[in-house]
């Protein structure tokens, strides 16, 4: 806004003011205002690039397939029963909901987490069998490539039936398009895999990544 349009708004009969010193003193306040005014056009300028950048930013990113924040945590709602669960053979688990998932990394249909964005992660998991007396068996994460990337081993012994949960945590460096899956492994004999419907836990069998 200009001087003379705010002198005009402020001083609908700018003689009445006859005294220099008034005058002056009028004139630097109109300046000021004046001045003031055109700093805050310029910053609102700057505020709506920014805002403009950042959008275009997200937008590429987002068309990318890539996000700034990923956690995913798919767990296992339905049990998976003897029958489904060969011997001696990684079975992936039938993870069928999630608890979290941030930016939609969860590939419901072939039941892993999917890893848009190249870099470091922190993976948790958890696995609840039910198998016989000392027999072998693994809870382990692997990724596209057949790479085990967390692994955790239970053996029952003088029990037969539910046994601990096998838990693992483990940070881990993750390429773009790539993803990671929960199995389950046992030596031999009947066993199942808990899910949240069985009762046993809350959440017993589960997979968890956090970007980090």
């Amino acid at each position: 806004m200009s001087q003379r349009r705010l002198s005009k708004m402020l001083l609908p009969s700018s003689k009445v003011f006859t005294d220099p010193e008034v005058r002056k003193w009028i004139d630097n306040l109109l300046m000021a205002l004046d001045e003031r005014t055109t700093k805050i056009d310029r910053a609102n300028r700057s505020i709506q690039t920014d805002v403009a950048t950042n959008a275009d930013d997200i937008d590429t990113l987002e068309a990318a397939g890539g996000s700034s924040d990923m956690v995913c945590t798919a767990y296992l709602q339905t049990t998976m029963l003897d029958g489904v669960l060969p011997d001696a053979t990684d079975n992936l688990v039938l993870l069928d909901n999630t608890l979290v998932n941030t930016g939609s990394k969860f590939d419901a249909g072939n039941n892993r987490i999917t890893i848009t964005d190249a870099g470091n992660y922190l993976v948790t998991a958890q696995l609840h069998s039910l198998i016989g007396n000392d027999v072998q068996c693994y809870l382990r994460v692997k990724d596209s490539g057949g790479n085990i990337k967390a692994e955790q081993a239970y053996r029952p012994s003088g029990v037969s039936g539910v046994g601990e949960p096998m838990t693992v945590s483990k940070a881990i460096t993750m390429s773009a398009g790539s993803w990671l899956a929960l199995y389950e492994w046992h030596a031999s004999g009947t066993t199942q895999v808990n899910g949240n419907a069985e009762g046993y836990l809350t959440y017993p069998t589960y997979l968890s990544v956090t970007k980090i």
